[in-house]
């Protein structure tokens, strides 16, 4: 299988120290003028995160089906995901880098969704993952089923986290 990585997409952000709820979150996303899906909002208005003692840069690249070695309309989200981290050795993302990420990210093309390769989080009865999303009506962080079987065609993009060097 050959896998072959944009590697010129590669987008670097900087996550900054210190010690953030989802609510923070909410309030930049407001003040950015980000739209946040329902399913989004409710969980980070629960979510505490781990404090961040220290700035790190994290680079993240978005990788499609077809990056993957996916010639047709074949590959399912668990097939994509265990592709993705086997053999072409990328990392899940964590969903605080992925917020900041999303506050980085302004010059998204228009028609752009990057569903976040993740652990994914609990909502009421479903299991979702994060999108990273630009559509008509603006700049989106939200939510994505996270259901393996699901069959995602050969341009579906993934947002993945490059191993870091230290």
């Amino acid at each position: 299988m050959a896998i072959g990585l944009q590697l010129d997409a590669v987008r670097s952000i900087d996550v900054f120290p210190g010690q953030r709820t989802g609510v923070d979150y909410i309030q930049m996303f407001e003040r950015q003028g980000i739209r946040i899906g329902s399913i989004v909002r409710d969980f980070l208005l629960e979510a505490v995160f781990s404090r961040v003692e220290k700035q790190k840069q994290v680079l993240f690249i978005p990788v499609s089906n077809f990056d993957l070695g996916c010639l047709k309309d074949c590959y399912s989200l668990e097939k994509t995901f265990t592709i993705g981290q086997n053999d072409a050795c990328l990392e899940y993302c964590d969903v605080e880098e992925v917020l900041q990420f999303r506050t980085a990210y302004k010059d998204q093309p228009k028609g752009e969704r990057l569903i976040v390769a993740m652990k994914p989080f609990e909502h009421a009865t479903r299991v979702q993952l994060l999108s990273v999303e630009h559509d008509e009506s603006g700049l989106w962080i939200y939510s994505y089923p996270h259901n393996l079987k699901d069959m995602r065609n050969r341009k579906n993009e993934f947002l993945w986290k490059l191993p870091s060097a230290g």
